[in-house]
């Protein structure tokens, strides 16, 4: 018993870090982020790292269209036209969604916090956060590149 608990810490050490090294961290890649077009608005989503036992990692949903996921430790960006918006999660049991009116080069940071209030499986949900919040928040997140636009 003692043998599988210590491979199992091991397997969880190694996987942990390979997804620390996968992607680069947002201080290194805010200095190569395109700026925002003039006719658009950019919707920063983001999960900061949280020790949780259960991996709950819905896709996330802006405005019907599955835009990326929910990992923790990573942001990604979508650029969109002005308008309102609809930003939720790809399952029945994630009901709280988030309405957010995107205005012309406005930059929107929604973080996805983790509520236990689901037992067993805790909830995620979109929140809109202050710009000066969201950019210090992301600092230590790992910019997600299948969810955005290349620079």
């Amino acid at each position: 018993m003692r043998n599988i608990s210590i491979c199992s810490a091991c397997l969880a050490a190694i996987l942990l870090a390979t997804g620390c090294a996968s992607a680069p961290p947002h201080s290194d890649f805010s200095k190569s982020l395109p700026a925002v077009g003039p006719e658009q608005g950019r919707i920063i989503i983001y999960r900061p790292w949280k020790f949780t036992i259960v991996g709950i990692n819905p896709p996330v949903i802006l405005n019907g269209e599955r835009i990326g996921g929910s990992i923790f430790g990573e942001f990604y960006y979508v650029d969109r036209p002005p308008g309102q918006y609809e930003i939720g999660m790809n399952d029945i049991y994630y009901k709280k969604k988030l309405a957010l009116l995107l205005e012309k080069g406005q930059t929107c940071y929604v973080r996805l916090d983790t509520s236990n209030v689901s037992i067993p499986v805790g909830e995620v949900i979109p929140t809109l956060v202050e710009p000066a919040v969201g950019e210090k928040e992301i600092q230590d997140c790992k910019y997600n590149s299948e969810n955005s636009p290349k620079p």
